[in-house]
């Protein structure tokens, strides 16, 4: 539920920092609507409390993003009409660090918990709560996750323990923290071994019986 090229697409752009972003640098007046166009183009969004505060940065990778993100008081949502105008295909996954998130497929949201990913395929509708969280959230393009895992719409709102997404976690935080220092050509290649970890755990994890439901209907 970030920010992503108008296409629907993630994009194939090796190793550069793409933005940063803090409601303490807007300003009280405009920190809202300034978090609410940053996201608009992926993502409805929407106060939930008055203590409203968010801290984005991003970089970009070759076909995914990383996000990392301090929230308090906020909304995200995909609504299935936004799902079908939009046309987003690929798979965003929410690392939880720390903090109270609630989120999934509407009316099947659940707690996540830290150490915890919550995978959520943009093709189906979602939203997310979020109360004083520090996440990493990784847009990776469908195309490094599919062709091993074909069945990966039923996955939409699982979320992997650490017992099943650790090694996961812990190439995101690595990643993350050697984003801007790493060499570009390891960078190009690091998407596709995150589709391959992913991968790995999505097949020792059964799938949640919401997701299947919304991957019928949907």
């Amino acid at each position: 539920d970030g920010p992503s090229d108008p296409s629907g697409r993630v994009q194939s752009d090796v190793s550069l920092p793409s933005f940063a972003f803090s409601t303490q640098e807007v300003g009280a007046e405009f920190a809202f609507e300034a978090y609410r166009d940053l996201y608009a183009g992926g993502a409805d969004v929407a106060r939930i409390g008055p203590d409203f505060s968010a801290q984005v940065q991003a970089y970009r990778l070759d076909r995914m993003i990383l996000f990392k993100r301090q929230l308090n008081g906020l909304q995200h949502s995909r609504s299935p009409q936004r799902v079908r105008r939009d046309g987003f295909d690929h798979i965003t996954l929410h690392l939880l660090l720390e903090g109270d998130l609630l989120a999934g497929p509407p009316g099947h949201e659940r707690r996540v918990r830290p150490g915890e990913i919550l995978v959520c395929d943009n093709t189906l509708p979602h939203q997310s709560r979020a109360h004083r969280v520090r996440q990493i959230s990784t847009p990776v393009a469908r195309e490094l996750i599919e062709p091993l895992v074909p069945d990966l719409r039923r996955f939409h709102g699982a979320i992997l323990p650490e017992t099943v997404g650790g090694l996961v976690a812990d190439f995101i935080v690595s990643l993350t923290r050697r984003s801007e220092t790493l060499d570009g050509s390891v960078v190009s290649r690091s998407s596709a071994v995150l589709g391959m970890l992913l991968a790995a755990a999505l097949r020792g994890h059964a799938a949640p019986t919401e997701a299947i439901v919304w991957a019928a209907v949907h």
